[in-house]
């Protein structure tokens, strides 16, 4: 197509350059030699067609094709680095080995039922020990892909006083604090017929729990409640639960000594000194009564609404050997600015 094209585009080179006086066309030179795409592209057919056009015209159309070049470059280049990022790459999630699975344009979906350390693993966690999150999926508000930190919670682990005892607060695991007691939501009845209230800020704020997926049982502005020891969840009844870790199962079903919690589960985690309780159950899943050795992610029951309920949750509760005595601890650990009230050996396990 062209007689002499490394000539004319040498040529087109220099006039560009000299025209402008302008440095910043000089490394763009040997990439427009090289391109003879480009050339054909951005370039008249012929020396004559060149020199009837508007010479402004001519050098804006020259810097149009230089920017198109770079940015084809640099586009191509990021297309190829690597096989790893499949395009824009995989995104690694939060928390227990929560890795993205997608590729291509900036995909960030979870792997579902979860494992291992992960990018948020707590360095006070010396144990090793992590847990998987029981709620793979959390119909209806979330369908897959459901973790510690987007699945929703009507109730938080109380770090301010025991287990279900009254005092008046409900400290969150970010720090937060309800004091203002809401009079709004029925009390829960705790040792020794005290009740349990649940607690607003002073100025009637949402509380921000699990980066905002706190919802509460009549808002987000009232932190559930004095004296619990662990977290519900909002599922309907019949969502799958799943072991959080490899374990023995101590207890499956009702138990006439604690009515309350209804029909539950109960794993002991024998390395690493950890109990995990699964309570208000619809049924428990016949693999777990043929054989008590369970697996990280096994299916071991469904959610219902058993027990001293208010309506369908799953109760999520971890409890550590501590000295002999099984405490209950939050698996979320503590965030807050200030220290945890709570010192019974608080640590991330997610």
């Amino acid at each position: 197509m062209y007689a002499n094209e490394q000539n004319v585009l040498r040529r087109r080179e220099i006039v560009a350059i000299t025209t402008l006086g302008a440095e910043t066309l000089v490394p763009y030179a040997g990439i427009l030699r090289r391109s003879k795409s480009v050339a054909r592209r951005c370039f008249p057919e012929s020396y004559d067609q060149e020199k009837r056009m508007n010479r402004f015209g001519r050098l804006f159309q020259l810097l149009m094709c230089s920017m198109a070049l770079v940015l084809s470059a640099f586009l191509s280049g990021c297309g190829s680095a690597g096989n790893s990022e499949s395009g824009l790459g995989s995104v690694v999630g939060r928390g227990n080995g929560e890795t993205g699975t997608g590729s291509g344009a900036g995909s960030e979906a979870g792997s579902g039922s979860t494992s291992g350390p992960g990018s948020s693993a707590d360095p006070l966690n010396s144990s090793g020990f992590y847990l998987s999150f029981p709620l793979p999926s959390c119909p209806p508000n979330i369908l897959t892909n459901c973790s510690p930190y987007n699945a929703p919670i009507t109730s938080v682990f109380d770090h301010h006083g025991g287990r279900y005892q009254a005092d008046q607060q409900v400290w969150a695991y970010t720090g937060e604090v309800g004091d203002l007691r809401d009079d709004r939501e029925a009390p829960g009845l705790g040792t020794g017929g005290v009740s349990l209230y649940s607690f607003q800020k002073v100025d009637g704020s949402a509380f921000l729990v699990n980066e905002a997926n706190y919802i509460g049982t009549i808002g987000a502005s009232t932190l559930n409640y004095d004296g619990h020891p662990g977290y519900d969840y909002n599922v309907p009844v019949g969502t799958a639960v799943h072991a959080a870790a490899d374990g023995t199962v101590l207890h499956a079903g009702p138990d006439a000594a604690d009515p309350g919690a209804g029909i539950y589960i109960r794993v002991q985690h024998d390395s690493a000194g950890y109990w995990t309780q699964y309570l208000h159950l619809s049924r428990v899943h016949p693999s777990v009564t043929q054989n008590p050795a369970v697996t990280r992610g096994q299916l071991i029951g469904y959610s219902g609404n058993t027990g001293a309920t208010t309506g369908p949750h799953l109760h999520f509760e971890v409890k550590k050997n501590a000295q002999g005595v099984w405490t209950s601890v939050d698996p979320y650990g503590w965030t807050g600015s200030l220290p945890d009230p709570y010192v019974l050996a608080n640590v991330s396990l997610w």
